[in-house]
């Protein structure tokens, strides 16, 4: 029995019922991408709401556009669904625009560029170019010139995936990808930085193990959030582990970093350019924040809600 027999049983149609008399308002499509005549065939097949399952391997020479509102499947790491990109320039997926509006769900799917490009290039896995409300998890994204990048780009859930092995930059936030929730997973063995966080605000990164990078994270702007992470480096692995290698680094933009919990092995923990950037933050509602402070060894903790301010010396004693 020929295989597109049961096509009528991947290519489903889930009505939506009125609340009132039952009737369908909107169809969301469900496609099987083996059944269509090309990845891209089978997102346009799905359209706007809809959902690909990608049940095979897949070699794009071309950027994979997907609706402004969709979800993305894959197989999970021991299954077929694989994406490789075989082009050093564009993206390997993008998203259709312009819009104010956007509902992105991608899961369970393994992204593959050119690594290490027969020439130098610019691909990108992910380009989040001005999509808003993006969840990504147990993704792998890997081998491109930068992994993920977020460009205006709001509310963004990243969760256990794995972004390494990339040219330049795991990910790139830069131009208000603001409100970024970056937790679990591994981002290592980038030539540059794990995280390259530029003119955006409110970017949480927790929980991610970031080995063999030349930074783990490298930040120029305002509310960075690190915490709970492990970064770490090997001698074993000079191309990734030179002897400047950095967890975190502030750049003279820096402001209100805070830094929590985070463990180090290998490399330099903090190189800060920020001149007074860092500040390990107490709950707000308690009013108080500490900071080192300012051309001396100590501490610096400031009680906002009474307007006073504690100085620590170096051994952790009071000063008066």
């Amino acid at each position: 029995m020929s295989r597109h027999r049961h096509l009528p049983a991947l290519l489903l149609t889930v009505a939506l019922a009125a609340a009132g008399g039952g009737a369908a308002e909107a169809a969301n499509y469900i496609v099987a991408s083996e059944f269509a005549g090309s990845l891209q065939d089978a997102v346009d097949a799905a359209g706007e709401k809809g959902m690909v399952i990608v049940d095979q391997p897949y070699v794009l020479t071309a950027p994979l556009v997907l609706p402004r509102f969709f979800r993305l499947m894959g197989m999970g790491p021991q299954g077929q669904g694989v994406i490789a990109y075989d082009n050093d320039f564009g993206a390997a997926i993008t998203f259709a625009g312009p819009g104010s509006t956007s509902s992105i769900v991608i899961e369970n799917l393994e992204l593959g560029g050119r690594y290490p490009a027969a020439s130098p290039g610019t691909s990108v896995g992910m380009d989040l170019d001005g999509i808003h409300e993006v969840t990504l998890r147990n993704v792998t994204v890997r081998g491109f010139d930068v992994g993920v990048r977020g460009f205006w780009s709001f509310y963004v859930n990243v969760r256990d995936c794995n972004v390494s092995l990339n040219q330049r930059y795991n990910y790139h936030l830069v131009d208000n990808a603001n409100s970024w929730r970056i937790s679990g997973g591994l981002s290592s063995q980038s030539l540059r930085a794990a995280f390259f966080v530029q003119s955006s605000n409110n970017v949480v990164i927790d929980g991610v193990a970031m080995e063999s990078n030349l930074f783990g994270v490298y930040t120029d702007t305002v509310s960075t959030h690190i915490l709970n992470n492990r970064f770490e480096c090997s001698p074993a692995v000079p191309q990734f582990c030179p002897p400047d290698a950095t967890g975190v680094r502030l750049g003279p933009g820096a402001q209100d970093v805070s830094l929590i919990a985070n463990l180090y092995s290998g490399l330099e923990p903090l190189v800060d350019e920020s001149g007074g950037g860092l500040s390990y933050r107490f709950d707000p509602a308690a009013g108080a924040y500490a900071r080192p402070e300012t051309g001396a060894e100590g501490l610096r903790v400031e009680l906002t809600t009474v307007g006073d301010t504690l100085l620590f010396d170096a051994h952790g004693r009071l000063r008066v």
